[in-house]
């Protein structure tokens, strides 16, 4: 579950699995089919939120259920201070070649340098299954 500009990617491999959807107002105009995704990534509208945690309304609650995880997989819950910077396979080579800690200081580098000083609050958890030690 997750709300407002956050989103979940289940990862294996490189390879994305799943990819939860923000609550944003640009994501509704792609879910209409008013824009297309490239089109949300500059869309002036893209820091509007339809749901989130805080307001006097409840929060837009999706649960999501991924049937079954592997040995290898990851689990990424991010908020747009990360997603917006970088693409699905961008993240998943970097997440699958870099133990997780590296990993998430290397998003968070790649995300700050593309804003360029801008952006906006970012916020990253990273879970790798791995496989139980005897």
């Amino acid at each position: 579950m997750h709300a407002g500009d956050s989103r979940v990617y289940a990862f294996r491999g490189a390879e994305v699995l799943h990819r939860t959807k923000d609550h944003s107002y640009v994501q509704h105009l792609v879910d209409q089919g008013k824009i297309t995704e490239a089109q949300a990534n500059d869309h002036p509208q893209s820091n509007l939120l339809l749901g989130c945690l805080g307001t006097a309304d409840e929060p837009p609650v999706e649960i999501h259920h991924i049937e079954s995880l592997e040995v290898g997989d990851s689990l990424v819950c991010c908020s747009d201070g990360l997603w917006h910077y970088l693409s699905n396979k961008e993240m998943g080579t970097i997440i699958n070649a870099l133990p997780p800690r590296e990993a998430c200081e290397m998003l968070v580098n790649k995300a700050r340098q593309r804003a360029q000083g801008g952006g906006d609050n970012l916020s990253l958890a990273l879970v790798r299954v791995e496989a139980l030690k005897q």
